[in-house]
């Protein structure tokens, strides 16, 4: 309150510092929404833009959407999304998004960026628009565009961090073996430096698998028991 031209410039910044953001993978059945924590905290985001300072929408667009090489800032493109579906604008920034993807000179890593965002808005494309209403995600809706964001790509780590896009829709859809044959894959052709990390998704991913193999197996033992009664 009473800052928020400094309020925005400190997000615009984060933003920026945070620009290639990694999804989160699903941390329990209990919460199984894609990236669930942090897809919320950007439609609060965009909320208050939305209701409370909506000539922020612009500046985010124009001041920290695109980054100095070409790629764009995931924090403000999902936050940017979350905007224009509030609106009932989401088709606008599809065509923006669309429109930039169109352009001869963005090439290779620095399409990665803009196809996630171009995935991101049509998993929401379904969602409320009722800004106080939770949009749900429908996470594989957007999963061509993460495909091409894999083939485009040319530096591994950003390969990499597609997979986990990806592996992190099909755990939230409980698509396990799909994710964990993914993982398996790029187990065998990331750096060495990376196989910590992977190692730690497939661990992840498997717990997530047990939990939810138990959950079935005691919701189907609650019907049969109430059944039985």
């Amino acid at each position: 309150m009473g800052a928020t031209e400094i309020a925005l410039d400190v997000f615009g910044q984060w933003a920026k510092q945070n620009a290639n953001y990694e999804c989160e993978l699903p941390p329990s059945i209990r919460d199984l929404g894609f990236d669930f924590g942090n897809r919320k905290t950007y439609h609060l985001m965009a909320m208050s833009v939305v209701l409370e300072m909506p000539a922020h929408m612009s500046r985010l667009q124009n001041e920290f959407l695109e980054m100095s090489d070409g790629s764009c800032s995931l924090p403000v493109a999902y936050t940017l999304g979350y905007s224009y579906l509030m609106q009932d604008k989401l088709d606008e920034w599809i065509a923006l998004l669309d429109a930039k993807l169109a352009q001869n000179t963005l090439t290779g890593d620095r399409r990665a960026n803009w196809l996630i965002a171009r995935a991101h808005a049509d998993e929401i494309r379904l969602g409320t628009r009722d800004p106080f209403m939770l949009v749900v995600d429908r996470p594989l809706d957007g999963r061509d565009h993460l495909d091409l964001a894999y083939l485009t790509a040319e530096d591994p780590d950003v390969k990499l961090r597609i997979t986990r896009e990806i592996v992190g829709r099909l755990a939230a859809t409980t698509q396990f073996d799909m994710a964990r044959s993914m993982l398996d894959k790029a187990a065998g052709t990331a750096s060495a430096d990376r196989a910590s990390d992977i190692a730690g998704w497939l661990d992840s991913v498997a717990k997530l698998q047990e939990e939810y193999a138990a959950a079935e197996a005691a919701s189907a033992d609650n019907v049969k028991k109430s059944y039985i009664e």
